[in-house]
């Protein structure tokens, strides 16, 4: 896909990340706190994923090529995205509340306004015994100045991915009228999921704590579904009137 194909867009950057992705359903009066004025969260209807209203996508970036093809630095991070939408929208859009972000280099590590800089780790580890079964262990941990502390340690029985190509806006939270658009390929492999019953995990600690996350993750938050995305192709354009600048 090209420039000239999309006339009023500008290509930003290329990235290829491998992510694991977990759906939580949280109380809808944290989300709403979150949220800017006008725009309301509508849970997701996606089989495996029903009934989420809030995405945590961790992202560990393998590469990132600018619009030009130089290579860039790459970060780990981990959105908070609501799927919401305002009066006047056919069908909700991914909106991004905050980000944690641990980004090393130069370049704008804050594109949505609302990014949180971390330290952040990430340990990924993979087994095929003889049996030709793969089992992966990974473990996140990201740590926030202000107390915020965001970590996983998961190990689960890999399946086959299935391939899935998806193109849509992703909104600011702090700034709404401003939208990113991606162009994503993956592979995605459905780890667990509550609406299908599907269960491969073999152990899972989650952690979320301090004044980013307690609101959201105290009290009543379910996890619906994990998902790995042992790969993701993810080119990032801008609307030429939405102003803005590149990030990751």
């Amino acid at each position: 896909m090209t420039q000239s194909a999309h006339r009023h867009e500008r290509l930003l950057s290329t990235v290829a990340e491998v992510r694991t992705v977990l759906c939580f359903r949280v109380p809808e009066a944290a989300l709403r706190e979150r949220l800017p004025p006008g725009w309301r969260a509508v849970p997701d209807t996606d089989g495996a994923h029903a009934g989420a209203n809030l995405r945590l996508p961790l992202t560990d970036q393998q590469m990132v090529l600018d619009a030009d093809g130089k290579p860039r630095p790459a970060a780990r991070f981990a959105p908070l995205v609501v799927p919401a939408m305002r009066d006047g929208m056919d069908v909700p859009a991914p909106m991004v509340i905050a980000v944690i972000t641990a980004h090393v280099g130069e370049g704008n590590y804050d594109p949505y306004g609302n990014a949180i800089l971390a330290k952040g780790e990430v340990r990924r580890c993979s087994t095929t015994g003889a049996d030709a079964i793969t089992s992966i262990e990974e473990a996140w941990a990201f740590e926030c100045r202000d107390g915020t502390r965001l970590s996983l340690a998961l190990r689960y029985v890999c399946g086959v991915p299935v391939y899935g190509r998806r193109d849509f806006k992703i909104y600011s939270g702090a700034r709404p009228e401003f939208y990113r658009i991606y162009r994503v390929e993956h592979g995605e492999d459905i780890i667990m999921s509550k609406p299908l019953g599907i269960d491969r995990t073999q152990s899972l600690a989650f952690k979320a704590i301090g004044p980013q996350l307690s609101r959201l993750f105290d009290g009543g938050a379910q996890l619906i579904s994990i998902a790995a995305l042992p790969w993701t192709r993810r080119e990032v354009w801008l609307d030429q009137g939405t102003g803005g600048s590149a990030g990751a």
